[in-house]
């Protein structure tokens, strides 16, 4: 599975090279950026999931089919993992059937109901009354939204020891939370220069990826998926991104800065914690 991986972050690093060579040709040099992070992000799953994504990966490979050889070393990992996984199923011991409480269930399937429902009258709200109610109301009501599914998660996981909707719950009190500082700066609730069409509009962005990376990590560590991790780290990136941009400084000088710190943090941290190519 190593070749695998490494095949891969290779393939990855390859097309975000090329991407950022053909930057000039926005359409290819983002779409090769994009899948290059995707390869490299995909190369540190699991053999099981990294299976689950193959249609995407292939897709994605065929697409940037004029990068042959990122291409190519993307279909030998996958050819490679598709005959492992194969395997591995027929040698694989028969799997134990647990039986699920029909209470369990039934109440599982009402608080996914109660969601829906949630939503679709949250909707009516704003496309029937959002436009007359006050902006400092407005934030106050994405709060309320999110402190609602935070409580929901809270009681599923505790109370009812359902997993599954404890997460999903989660995730839309951290959007709704996400959200709210996202309208605050949009609708310009604390005045006109802390919004995204400001004059500090770049700390306007600064604040909004910053909350990101804050929401996500507080997700890792409550629902441990690398995924989260991922996200915390492109947040806090493009949020320092913003916050030099905010002082004007020169490009090289932005470019040297972020790479002083990645190379400080990669000083602190443990060498066992790190990620290495």
């Amino acid at each position: 599975m190593e070749l695998e991986r490494k095949l891969l972050k290779i393939s990855g690093i390859l097309n975000a090279i090329i991407g950022v060579l053909f930057i000039e040709a926005p359409v290819l040099g983002v779409y090769l950026i994009i899948s290059g992070i995707y390869f490299f992000i995909e190369s540190y799953e699991t053999e099981e999931k990294i299976y689950k994504n193959r249609i995407l990966s292939y897709i994605i490979a065929s697409i940037g089919i004029f990068n042959v050889i990122s291409s190519i070393l993307v279909y030998i990992a996958l050819g490679n993992i598709e005959k492992s996984h194969k395997s591995n199923q027929i040698n694989a011991p028969p799997k134990k059937i647990y039986k699920v409480d029909k209470e369990t269930k039934k109440i599982d399937i009402l608080l996914k109901l109660g969601v829906g429902m949630v939503f679709v009258s949250g909707l009516l709200f704003a496309t029937t009354t959002w436009t007359f109610i006050n902006d400092f109301v407005k934030a106050i009501a994405l709060i309320a939204f999110g402190g609602l599914f935070l409580a929901l998660s809270l009681f599923t996981e505790q109370r009812l020891k359902l997993y599954r909707s404890s997460y999903m719950y989660w995730i839309l009190s951290m959007l709704f939370f996400i959200l709210t500082i996202v309208g605050i700066l949009y609708l310009g609730v604390f005045g006109d220069y802390l919004t995204y069409s400001g004059y500090g509009s770049d700390l306007a962005y600064f604040f909004t990826f910053l909350t990101i990376a804050g929401f996500s990590l507080t997700t890792y560590l409550k629902f441990p998926k690398n995924i989260f991790i991922y996200i915390v780290y492109i947040s806090i990136t493009v949020s320092l991104t913003f916050l030099l941009s905010y002082f004007n400084l020169s490009q090289m000088l932005n470019v040297a800065i972020i790479s002083m710190i990645i190379m400080l943090i990669n000083l602190i941290i443990r060498k066992n914690n790190t990620i290495n190519i």
